[in-house]
C-alpha cells in the first residue's frame, strides 16, 4: 500500500561576507645577522655530535645518561611505574619526573633513592602537589662531543657544500624562506580572522559534527594509539572523550566558518587551477624529491591525489589573491628568532 516519509537534511549555508579587500596588515622589518647564523651552527654541531662511553662513568649536566627507573611507596616497588633503559640528555629537562639535577654524580652501576617533592603548580599536573621516591639504577653514561666548525664538517653534511661558507649560505637562504612563509601564513591569518569575524556565517549542525570528526581523527593519529586504546587509556586517566569532544566544539565552529568564507571568497573570485599549473607544480614537487615527474603523477593518480594537489593550488592561489587586496603596513623591526616562534 502507499507509504509516506519524512527526510531531515542540512542545506548549504548562505554566508553574508564581509570585506576582504583592502585590510590591513602589519609586517615587521627583519634580517638574518649572525646570531642566526651562528644558532643554526650550534644546531648542526648538536645533530652531528658524537657520542662515546664516559670514563670516569659519573653524570654530569650535558652527558647521556642510560638508567632504570621505578616509583617506590612505602619500602615497594610500584611496577606499573618501571621504565627499563631509558635514555636521555641530563640538563634538558626531557624525562617525566624532571630528576636531572638529582642524578648528577651518580655513577655507571650506581643504585639511589630519590625522593623529590613537586609544586602544586608544577607543569606535570599529574605529579603536581606529590611527594615522588623513585628508585633509580644507571646503566651507561656518555658524553658528547661536538664537531669542529670547518670545511670538513660542511662536506660530511651535503656533496653540494664545498666550504663552511657554502653552509653559512644555504642557512642563510633557508632562514630567510622559513620567515617569509612564517609571515605570509601569519599575515593570511590575519585577514581571514577579520572576513570571519565580520561575516554572518550560519552554521549547520552536521557541518560542526565534521570538523569535530575530523579533529578527533587528528588527536587519534597523534597519539599514535589505535582509537579503542586510546579511549581505554582516557577512561584509566579519568579522562571523558566525550567531555574532551565537547571542549573541542568552539574550535570546530571556527574551523568550520573559515572553510565557508574561504569557500565563499573562492567563488566570488573564480579562483581555479589550469591543468598545465597542476603539470608544473608535479614537476616542482618530482625535482624536489629526485624523482621522474611522469613517475610522481602515476604514483599521484594511483592514489587519487591529484585533485588534493589540485586543491592545495588553488588555495595558494587563493591566498596570493588574498595578499595582493591586503594593505600591508611595516611595524617596527623584530628579530627572526621571535618571528619564527610567533613571539
Amino acid at each position: 500500500k502507499d507509504w509516506t516519509f519524512e527526510v531531515t537534511y542540512d542545506t548549504f549555508p548562505v554566508v553574508e561576507l564581509g570585506p576582504y579587500t583592502g585590510l590591513e596588515v602589519e609586517e615587521p622589518s627583519w634580517q638574518v645577522d649572525d646570531e642566526d647564523i651562528g644558532r643554526e651552527l650550534k644546531s648542526v654541531q648538536e645533530q652531528n655530535a658524537l657520542f662515546t662511553d664516559k670514563e670516569p662513568a659519573v653524570i654530569a649536566r650535558g652527558d647521556i645518561a642510560n638508567i632504570d627507573y621505578v616509583e617506590v611507596e612505602a619500602g615497594a616497588e610500584r611496577p606499573a611505574t618501571r621504565r627499563q633503559a631509558f635514555v636521555f640528555e641530563v640538563g634538558t629537562g626531557y624525562n617525566y619526573y624532571r630528576i636531572d639535577d638529582e642524578i648528577v654524580g651518580m655513577g655507571k652501576g650506581e643504585t639511589r633513592d630519590i625522593t623529590k617533592v613537586y609544586a602544586a603548580d608544577a607543569e606535570n599536573t599529574d605529579l603536581a602537589g606529590r611527594s615522588v621516591t623513585l628508585r633509580v639504577t644507571v646503566n651507561s653514561v656518555k658524553e658528547k662531543r661536538l664537531p669542529e666548525l670547518n670545511d670538513e664538517l660542511a662536506q660530511d653534511i651535503s656533496e653540494k657544500f664545498k666550504t663552511l661558507d657554502d653552509l653559512k649560505a644555504d642557512i642563510r637562504t633557508k632562514l630567510e624562506a622559513a620567515v617569509k612563509a612564517t609571515l605570509r601564513s601569519g599575515a593570511i591569518n590575519t585577514v581571514l580572522a577579520r572576513v570571519v569575524e565580520s561575516s554572518k556565517i550560519p552554521l549547520p549542525p552536521s557541518l560542526v559534527e565534521y570538523q569535530l570528526d575530523s579533529m578527533w581523527r587528528d588527536y587519534v593519529r597523534e597519539t599514535r594509539l589505535d582509537e579503542a586504546r586510546l579511549v581505554e587509556l582516557l577512561h584509566e586517566q579519568g579522562r571523558d572523550p566525550a567531555a574532551m569532544r565537547a571542549e573541542m566544539t568552539p574550535a570546530a565552529e571556527q574551523r568550520a566558518r573559515l572553510q565557508l568564507v574561504i569557500s565563499e571568497i573562492s567563488k566570488r573570485e573564480q579562483i581555479g587551477v589550469e591543468e598545465a599549473e597542476i603539470e608544473a607544480e608535479i614537476g616542482r614537487q618530482a625535482e624536489a624529491r629526485r624523482v621522474e615527474a611522469k613517475d610522481l603523477r602515476e604514483n599521484l593518480a594511483k592514489n587519487d591525489l591529484i585533485d588534493t594537489l589540485a586543491g592545495n593550488l588553488r588555495l595558494e592561489k587563493l591566498y596570493d589573491h588574498i595578499l595582493s587586496k591586503a594593505v600591508m603596513k611595516k611595524a617596527g623591526t623584530k628579530k627572526v628568532l621571535d618571528i619564527l616562534r610567533g613571539a
